[in-house]
């Protein structure tokens, strides 16, 4: 029970500690990250909802998808993604609305902000990949797709990306929307999977050694 107990704790602070560098890139407002980020900003632009909102409806839909395509394969311990996803954009929201309500004038210290989300993203992200013990919805639907129909993974992963980058893009054109897609979404197009994956290598001894607490 104990040891149930801490793995839940562990994977809150992680949670926790991510959902708020998740925010530190929408406060840079330079870009975001390219997955549904963008479009949850050009839906809270358009409608008023909080811009984690859409996100954890995206993700939601996520699950149900891997439902339907899996059926009778699709584990109950899979549901746990819908407390997961609602909990991190519950946790975006608050840091972003609640928190992080300083006013920030000078592009540098934008693109500071920008650097640093995706590093700390990065690194706490990298820890709970590395506990295997949440499945992150988008990533695990690509699995998913891409062991049932034997479509690339990665060709797939990326689709996803390019086709929010590209409708959020027409959304700001037609409606006059801010651009959400930026040069922080480039930044972390490029530093985010990297880093991710060299703290996910770093954290997996460590992961190793609380699974045999």
């Amino acid at each position: 029970m104990k040891k149930v107990g801490f793995r839940l704790l562990l994977i809150f602070v992680l949670t926790l500690s991510a959902t708020f560098f998740t925010a530190l890139m929408l406060k840079a407002a330079i870009g975001t990250y390219a997955c549904w980020d963008a479009l949850s900003v050009n839906v809270s632009q358009l409608t008023g909802l909080k811009v984690a909102n859409f996100s954890m409806i995206m993700n939601v839909s996520c699950v149900f998808l891997q439902l339907l395509i899996l059926r009778r394969d699709f584990q109950p311990s899979m549901l746990l993604q819908i407390p997961f996803v609602i909990l991190f954009g519950t946790l975006v929201n608050f840091f972003y609305y609640n928190i992080l309500t300083f006013e920030v004038h000078s592009y540098m210290f934008r693109l500071a902000l920008c650097v640093l989300s995706v590093s700390g993203v990065a690194f706490f992200l990298g820890f709970l990949t590395s506990l295997n013990l949440v499945n992150i919805s988008v990533e695990t639907t690509c699995n998913i797709i891409s062991g049932k129909y034997a479509i690339d993974y990665a060709y797939l992963r990326v689709g996803i990306d390019v086709i929010c980058i590209a409708v959020s893009i027409a959304l700001s054109l037609i409606f006059g929307l801010d651009f959400t897609i930026r040069e922080g979404t480039l930044i972390a197009m490029a530093l985010l999977g990297p880093l991710e994956k060299q703290f996910m290598k770093i954290f997996r001894p460590v992961s190793e050694r609380l699974e045999k607490l």
